[in-house]
């Protein structure tokens, strides 16, 4: 991966940078460059300059405005997220076949966009482009105690609109209906609020799916339907989206 980054001065975020891919500074204005269509993401660290829009088009992916904040989150993410009764920690490759068995269940597979067969394969592949690589996603496993019960995670990050999707899921049957999905979602929640600094955290559930109501109840507004738009168990569901804001997440705390 290609990096641009555009810094007013010496900073510490270049040793981190370094482990995603090549690291290009830039401290001057950007017409300076022959290309800016040769990096794969720009990300702008404090640069004194104005960036026009004609110049962000020209990146292959956007222009991120990284605070210290963002840094912190990710490292943050290396370290369980702790409640009463769960803890999220961000998915390993040990987890993955446990992850992978139970999203192939047909009553779990039913509630997701992509609901066909996920081979070992597949699940390798997402693990290493969307769990280690992506900058867009943070996955987490789910634990009662030590033992992995499922997962969640953020994603689709815009850094520009501050919003993500999140999704949630509890694989371990012993586990469903006792709480322990409720209180994974808020951990998620008060992550992606508190050490992302979302404006917005969203998702998408089709009509046959009772969680709904948990979402609801969490905070949760119903933002409109797409009608008959998913096609499952021989008939069209609904699809709801749904939302929180920032705001109204600092009202219920």
């Amino acid at each position: 991966m290609k990096i641009l980054l555009l810094v007013s001065e010496k900073c510490n975020i270049l040793t981190f940078l370094k482990q995603y891919g090549e690291v290009t500074v830039f401290r001057e204005k950007l017409d300076l460059l022959d290309s800016i269509s040769y990096f794969d993401w720009i990300i702008n660290y404090g640069y004194k300059h104005t960036i026009k829009e004609s110049e962000i088009k020209q990146a292959k992916n956007a222009i991120i405005e990284v605070q210290d904040y963002k840094l912190e989150a990710i490292e943050r993410m290396k370290k369980p997220t702790v409640s009463k009764k769960i803890h999220l920690k961000r998915v390993e490759k040990k987890d993955l076949e446990q992850l992978r068995l139970w999203r192939n269940e047909p009553d779990l597979r039913k509630y997701f966009r992509e609901h066909k067969d996920i081979t070992e394969t597949d699940q390798l592949n997402w693990y290493e482009s969307k769990v280690l690589s992506d900058p867009n996603q943070y996955n987490f496993s789910i634990f009662a105690k030590d033992k992995l019960i499922g997962h969640c995670g953020l994603h689709y990050v815009n850094w520009i609109n501050r919003s993500a999707e999140f999704g949630i899921y509890i694989g371990d049957r012993d586990y469903r209906n006792g709480g322990y999905g409720s209180e994974s979602l808020r951990a998620l929640i008060k992550f992606g609020f508190e050490d992302l600094n979302l404006n917005k955290i969203w998702c998408e559930v089709y009509s046959n799916n009772k969680s709904i109501r948990v979402y609801k109840h969490l905070g949760f507004v119903h933002e409109g339907t797409l009608r008959d738009a998913y096609f499952n168990e021989g008939r069209y569901w609904d699809s709801h989206m749904l939302s929180l804001l920032r705001k109204e997440y600092e009202e219920l705390e």
